[in-house]
């Protein structure tokens, strides 16, 4: 093959089916692509065929001339081509539809023209001139058929160009190319039907046609294929950017919740004066924002795209709008209430209505109130209610006053680039009135005559009844029984230490007993949990130098041998998504590395009470932890 390298370094060759790259798997990708190729050009082939075959048929009524049968060609080959890129299961097999059609059609083509020739010849010449001597009728016969030749020539000429347009899109077009002219050759100088005289008219054209439309295909297929090779380009570096992005964020998470971990036990176990108390742990919940943040990174890239979708979560009220304070001195009113809406999306919104708040409001007294509650309008629906959301704090007197006019300028602005810096970590608010018209709530900025500035947002959201998480087991304040015994396999030592220090802190138990400080540790723990856990806690991720698991394959080993008790998994990751695949895979919670440990208790109890007794298995009285200690049982495997 000739091997040449394009202007903009795509190295592409000659072979035997055309043009190709010289990347293998660059080339297969290119191929792969050829039926979605083909789709579109193929449709527009088969239709103008299905036209010109319907339109050629009525032109022959009343003259059932072999030509007319003839006609039945395209108009078969186009019905059956455009079915072909209807049906799902012929659509990966358009290109080969479209080789065959056009195969078919350039051979057809020269028939057609010498068929026609004759046709036309014996239309126009039969029985008529009779009186002429026989050099003279001699002279017109050999007029006639040089006019109607190279009429016939002109006219399959002209319907073959279709022909010629979709050859870029298949394999081997040169090859299709010198099947073209091969036939037309062959047709024109061996039909008796066409004319000496008209012969070297079609010679030429057939040629030049040839030419050109072989330089039209090399050309084009270049096109096609400097854009496959960029497309993959930016495909590979997408992808390679997206693993990278999570390799970060997962690193990052799994820092962060390594980082709360040790202040929180650093708290429990020193004390300190009130002032540095109050400033660590404001540290801790600045930490776990910054997990969730990352965790809302899916949600952030989907808003930005336009292609977010509304996802509905169960939580309490308390608890939503506890999670956005992180340390701010702001007032609260939240209803007691369990509700199931778009937490991701209101926890944007109500993040930079905070923050805008605090930095745009009164410089000295913003005074800060938060407020969720259930208004008293009629359901939509038994299952459904209305929330209203609102952050309420004093206007900063050097700035101007907030109207509709503002506001509409905002609307107005919402696409316009630098909305929100690079280095922001919050959407800005044109973005929250984005996320409110996605998401169907109804978000009002306005400032009172009194300087008080109102953000409210009003939603629907769906009540917690008839579900397994209704109000009444969701408030209920559970405790775990006493002398459970827990097994955590964790990859991490300050997961293990602090999962342990929350444990032997909230929860009384008889053992815990921890694992993954090697990896041969963690096929240990699968089989030491089915006979001596109560609890068994895993890391989704766990990470050696020389091998990785997955938390769920242990929890499906657990299950598949007969384990009873609650299984559950502790990660990083625990967006809703991450959920219902650790759910599907058999847990039966989700601990997040962003509780508190009284957070994390308060899951397992209530998880624990809603496992049926009969999955719970029996849970014998045990001796407790003191026990347990002493004789050795507390162990770091």
């Amino acid at each position: 093959t000739m091997s040449h390298k394009y202007s903009d370094d795509v190295s592409w060759r000659f072979g035997l089916w055309g043009l190709e790259f010289h990347d293998t798997g660059l080339q297969c990708t290119y191929k792969a692509r050829a039926p979605e190729r083909c789709l579109v050009p193929a449709r527009c082939f088969s239709t103008f065929h299905i036209v010109w075959g319907i339109w050629s048929l009525f032109s022959y009524i009343g003259a059932f001339m072999p030509a007319f049968w003839l006609y039945l060609v395209p108009l078969v080959l186009g019905f059956v081509l455009n079915l072909g890129t209807r049906l799902r299961a012929s659509k990966p097999h358009v290109e080969v539809l479209l080789l065959v059609s056009v195969v078919i059609l350039n051979m057809w083509s020269p028939w057609m023209c010498h068929q026609q020739a004759g046709e036309w010849f014996k239309w126009n010449t039969e029985n008529r001139w009779t009186e002429l001597e026989p050099h003279q009728l001699e002279d017109i016969h050999f007029t006639f058929r040089g006019i109607l030749s190279n009429n016939a020539m002109a006219v399959q000429l002209l319907y073959s160009l279709p022909q010629l347009f979709v050859t870029p899109f298949l394999p081997a077009d040169h090859l299709v190319m010198l099947l073209f002219a091969a036939c037309w050759t062959l047709s024109v100088t061996l039909s008796p039907n066409i004319s000496s005289a008209s012969v070297s008219f079609a010679l030429i054209t057939v040629g030049v046609l040839s030419g050109l439309y072989l330089l039209f295909t090399c050309y084009f297929k270049l096109l096609m294929m400097r854009q496959h090779r960029a497309e993959h380009q930016l495909k590979t570096h997408y992808e390679a950017s997206i693993m990278a992005d999570n390799m970060l964020n997962h690193s990052l998470k799994n820092k962060m919740a390594d980082a709360a971990g040790e202040l929180e036990m650093y708290l429990g176990e020193h004390s300190h004066s009130e002032e540095t108390n109050k400033r660590l742990w404001q540290c801790i919940r600045s930490l776990q924002k910054g997990m969730r943040m990352c965790q809302q990174r899916n949600a952030l890239l989907k808003l930005s795209s336009g292609e977010y979708q509304p996802r509905l979560s169960p939580i309490s009220l308390q608890q939503f709008g506890t999670s956005l304070l992180a340390g701010r001195e702001v007032r609260t009113a939240f209803a007691s209430v369990w509700a199931r809406f778009d937490v991701i999306a209101c926890g944007l919104i109500f993040e930079n209505a905070l923050s805008n708040a605090f930095k745009h409001g009164h410089p000295t007294n913003p005074d800060v109130f938060f407020t969720i509650k259930q208004l008293d309008e009629p359901r939509v629906g038994p299952e459904h209610l209305r929330l209203e959301f609102c952050v309420t704090n004093r206007a900063n007197p050097s700035r101007p006053k907030i109207t509709r006019e503002l506001v509409e300028n905002i609307l107005k602005g919402d696409q316009v680039a630098g909305d929100m810096p690079a280095s922001s970590d919050r959407i800005g608010l044109s973005h929250c009135f984005m996320v409110a018209r996605t998401c169907h709530f109804d978000l009002t900025l306005e400032q009172t005559d009194n300087d008080l500035i109102i953000f409210k947002v009003c939603l629907t959201a769906e009540t917690m009844q008839g579900s397994r998480y209704c109000n009444q087991q969701l408030e209920r304040d559970y405790q775990l029984p006493r002398g459970l015994r827990f097994h955590v396999v964790d990859d991490s030592a300050v997961a293990r230490r602090l999962v342990t220090h929350h444990l032997l802190k909230h929860a009384a138990p008889a053992a815990v007993k921890l694992f993954g400080e090697i990896p041969e540790e963690v096929s240990q723990f699968v089989q030491d949990s089915i006979n001596s856990a109560d609890v068994v806690i895993v890391d989704q991720n766990l990470e050696y130098d020389t091998e990785s698991f997955v938390g769920t394959d242990l929890i499906q080993q657990l299950a598949a041998k007969g384990f009873q008790g609650l299984m559950c998994v502790r990660s990083a990751n625990s967006s809703e998504e991450d959920e219902q695949f650790y759910l599907g895979k058999g847990a039966h919670c989700i601990l997040g590395k962003d509780m508190l440990g009284s957070e994390l208790i308060a899951v397992l109890a209530r998880e624990y009470h809603l496992l049926s007794p009969g999955a719970r298995g029996e849970m014998a009285g045990v001796s407790p932890l003191s026990s347990w200690v002493a004789e050795g049982e507390y162990m770091y495997l």
